[in-house]
């Protein structure tokens, strides 16, 4: 009776035992898939994150990044063309700098571009003898002029500016272009009506750029302040509206421009520490740079050779396990190499 008791509770234990083995089991299968699905929910959630952080790299840095790079260009193109109107204007350059602070305004033209048609026209003055007040007035003038008549002609203020470089040159076919012709003859007539008696021949260089200059101003009356007059017109006001964005670009710039400089000024830093080392360093360095550059050609080699023995290890395990298929391959591999 002992013995059956005994025997029953044996019984009794390894069911219960196997019973708690069955729900242990079942609560590490849960457990198990609990953790699945947290990888599989964080996996998701990473994935997510990667692709909405790529696309707002497209949508937005890119674009801030690239907006920023054009300002910081537009206020170097600013402080260069300050630079170049202070060595042409010398003692005037402080009455050019305060005449374009209000160039958008009265011509439509960003203060860089002002300055850098007065400091073309100025050039080409100071070069044929003109005073630095002589060019500074007459390069004020010139610029209004050139934003009048592009306004008047509803051209280009680049057209416009080409053609009133013939003041100095004394090029006649772009000025024809704009209605003004600037011929010897009508020169000298000019010329007389203004008192003065000597031929355009005799003239001095300086003398036949001023008249020049006079003639031009005196022929273009009809398009002098035009563009005060109608700035109210779609032209003026598109054209307006560019030089705007690019006085706007400029200031933003201009903020940005010493944080970038510090950072180009150490990477040249850097290069220059580099094209100073020694000979011997340097052929180190590509050596170092061969190895690195071979690194990942040498890791898809070992891949595909670990991959073709994965594939032949279980080409020889199928064969070893079924002889049939082994027959079968032999003969088919003898009669390959017959034919």
């Amino acid at each position: 009776m002992p013995n059956l008791e005994l025997a029953t509770l044996s019984v009794k234990i390894n069911a219960d035992g196997s019973q708690a083995v069955k729900e242990m089991k079942k609560v590490g299968d849960a457990s198990t898939e609990q953790r699945e699905r947290i990888e599989t929910d964080w996996k998701s959630v990473g994935e997510d994150l990667v692709s909405v952080g790529s696309k707002l790299s497209l949508a937005i840095t890119t674009p801030i990044v690239a907006l920023g790079t054009a300002c910081v260009k537009l206020a170097s193109d600013l402080t260069e063309t300050v630079g170049k109107t202070e060595v042409v204007f010398g003692d005037m350059a402080d009455t050019v700098m305060s005449w374009s602070e209000t160039s958008v305004e009265s011509m439509g033209l960003a203060q860089e571009t002002a300055l850098n048609m007065a400091s073309t026209y100025g050039d080409l003055g100071t070069s044929m003898g003109l005073t630095t007040a002589q060019a500074s007035e007459m390069s004020m003038s010139l610029v209004q002029l050139g934003a009048d008549m592009a306004s008047f002609k509803n051209i280009s203020v680049e057209r416009a500016n080409i053609a009133l470089q013939a003041v100095y040159t004394g090029e006649t076919e772009s000025l024809k272009a704009m209605g003004i012709v600037m011929t010897e003859a009508n020169l000298e007539q000019f010329a007389m009506a203004e008192g003065c008696d000597k031929t355009y021949k005799a003239m001095t260089q300086t003398e036949k750029v001023m008249l020049r200059y006079r003639y031009v101003m005196a022929m273009t009356t009809n398009a002098q302040g035009d563009f005060v007059r109608t700035g109210d017109s779609l032209a003026n006001q598109t054209r307006k509206l560019g030089e705007n964005v690019k006085q706007l670009g400029a200031q933003f710039g201009a903020i940005l421009e010493p944080a970038v400089t510090k950072v180009i000024a150490s990477i040249n830093k850097a290069v220059s520490w580099v094209s100073n080392l020694s000979d011997s360093v340097k052929r180190v360095v590509i050596t170092v740079a061969e190895i690195v550059a071979g690194i990942p050609v040498l890791l898809t080699a070992i891949g595909g050779i670990i991959t073709i023995i994965g594939k032949l290890k279980t080409t020889l395990a199928l064969l070893t396990a079924n002889p049939v298929i082994a027959t079968i391959t032999a003969i088919s591999a003898g009669l390959v190499a017959l034919t």
